[in-house]
């Protein structure tokens, strides 16, 4: 009688953890916008270069910014965001990355250090051409605290970063998740825990064989890291399941 009392008392814990973690991954689960576009305008968006996040009509070379509508899957009628410039490496822009968002100019360091990834949708728009490539070469970070980093990117092997050009492309939507975790914890370590006097995002584009020198790149958001107190309860869960098994 005593062992079926405790057993019930352990089964009702459980069953209480669980709920919390339900509750607690619910609201952890939200995304917080970044950008997607829809006002037809980009704020924050530009050429990141060594002045910081500059228009693209005053940053040094090709490479160009502006908002139009999407025509390739998911995105087609949705405003998106066209970058163009050279087929080239960062479409030809010497140095930063062609393009640039800069996070303190739309209140958004909060956000950043609340979260850990930054997800996103891009297209390699089609252009007839047989063969080519087109990739999110460098992904980067950059911040007084945590310096100019490259975080993900076809170089660096992330997901979703590469696309080839074949006879009959119609284009492709892609999904890329960029986990910051690693920088966001050189910031907090450092002597600007909140990121310091700038917080700016970059890609640096690769495109060349027959490829255009254009992207498209819509639905920014960060997605934050799980809660502290969900995976405490799953370790309560599981201290649990090992009294009942012992």
């Amino acid at each position: 009688m005593v062992e079926r009392h405790h057993s019930w008392r352990i089964t009702r814990i459980a069953a209480a953890a669980l709920a919390l973690i339900t509750v607690l991954s619910g609201s952890a689960g939200a995304a917080t916008l970044i950008a997607d576009f829809e006002s037809g305008a980009a704020p924050g968006w530009g050429a990141l270069t060594n002045a910081g996040v500059q228009p693209w009509s005053t940053a040094i070379g090709p490479a160009n910014g502006s908002v139009i509508t999407g025509s390739v899957g998911s995105t087609t009628g949705s405003k998106v965001l066209e970058l163009t410039g050279t087929a080239a490496f960062n479409f030809g822009q010497s140095g930063g990355a062609a393009l640039g968002f800069d996070f303190l100019s739309q209140n958004l360091r909060q956000d950043f250090l609340d979260n850990s990834t930054i997800e996103f949708d891009w297209v390699a728009p089609p252009n007839g051409s047989p063969s080519g490539f087109s990739q999110l070469f460098n992904i980067i970070l950059n911040s007084q605290g945590g310096g100019f980093t490259n975080v993900a990117g076809s170089n660096a092997g992330t997901p979703e970063t590469n696309q080839f050009y074949f006879g009959g492309y119609n284009g492709v939507v892609h999904h890329v998740v960029v986990d910051y975790t690693n920088y966001k914890n050189t910031v907090l370590a450092s002597a600007n825990p909140n990121g310091g006097g700038w917080l700016q995002f970059g890609i640096q584009p690769n495109a060349g064989d027959g490829a255009p020198g254009a992207m498209h790149f819509d639905n920014f958001v960060f997605t934050p890291e799980p809660s502290g107190l969900a995976l405490a309860g799953l370790g309560v869960i599981g201290v649990l399941r090992r009294r009942r098994a012992a």
